[in-house]
């Protein structure tokens, strides 16, 4: 006598993440609370799943060695695939996605007799819900902790402003071209030198420049109090950059940075 599969346990398990997860994002008073259930949820959840999937599943051990084989396959091919700001959304928004759908498949499938049919209809499962993430870009997360999801081909918000600017340059260039007068500087005048760390002031006669300090480049750091050592580019995360990176100098997403203003000597 053939045994039904069981799938009520991995579905109770999703389901208490997902009441969880919105229950804290309604009544919560604390966005850090939201940040650590919506990091640690989906570990948690799939960690119970994968318990429930292995013990308690009823199905043949080499469906279960498939299941797990197939999610391990998904996982490194949506990992090499999704856009590089979604290598850690892949954890926070697919994997509770992927083991819903996971759960949802093992309810339809319950009474499927064909092994092969499970397997392949299984696979196919995982594979269309990943590929769903991999066409996804994580702009940013908000201070709500809402993330900014769009289409990985769709122009960012930077591309977007610096088009605009663009547009407007041009139109306001060629409207002033004809008025328009270079501006030289003359034996005499004096300049003002500035960057992030040094003001230095000079003839324009003198291009001794020995003694400014150009701001330098700060890389974004990964390890910063700031994302409570959850080791997560601060980039995402719209940080300052003030991680483990360089120390030296002031903290400047440009380099050499400065400005120059002519005056009368």
């Amino acid at each position: 006598m053939a045994v039904t599969p069981r799938w009520l346990p991995g579905l109770v398990c999703v389901v208490l993440y997902w009441v969880v997860i919105q229950s804290l994002k309604l009544f919560a008073e604390s966005n850090y609370l939201i940040f650590m259930a919506t990091f640690v949820g989906p570990m948690i959840t799939a960690l119970l799943f994968f318990v429930t999937w292995l013990g308690f599943s009823r199905r043949p051990w080499s469906e279960r060695g498939f299941g797990m084989l197939m999610f391990v396959v998904t996982g490194a091919l949506a990992g090499w695939l999704a856009h590089s700001t979604m290598k850690f959304g892949l954890i926070l928004y697919g994997l509770p996605t992927l083991l819903t759908m996971w759960s949802v498949w093992s309810w339809v499938t319950r009474l499927t007799a064909s092994l092969g049919f499970r397997r392949v209809t299984l696979a196919l499962t995982m594979l269309v819900t990943a590929s769903y993430y991999c066409l996804l870009r994580l702009d940013g997360v908000t201070g709500a902790m809402k993330s900014e999801l769009s289409w990985r081909w769709s122009p960012t918000s930077e591309e977007k402003f610096l088009a605009t600017v663009k547009c407007s340059t041009d139109e306001k260039l060629a409207s002033t071209e004809s008025a328009s007068a270079e501006i030289v500087a003359q034996p005499g005048d004096s300049f003002e030198l500035r960057s992030m760390n040094s003001v230095l002031q000079s003839n324009v006669d003198d291009h001794s420049f020995a003694n400014t300090t150009p701001t330098v480049a700060c890389n974004t750091g990964n390890r910063s109090v700031a994302n409570h050592l959850f080791f997560v580019c601060q980039k995402r995360l719209r940080g300052d950059g003030c991680g483990s990176g360089r120390k030296f100098g002031r903290k400047f997403s440009k380099a050499r940075t400065v400005s120059v203003r002519f005056s009368p000597a």
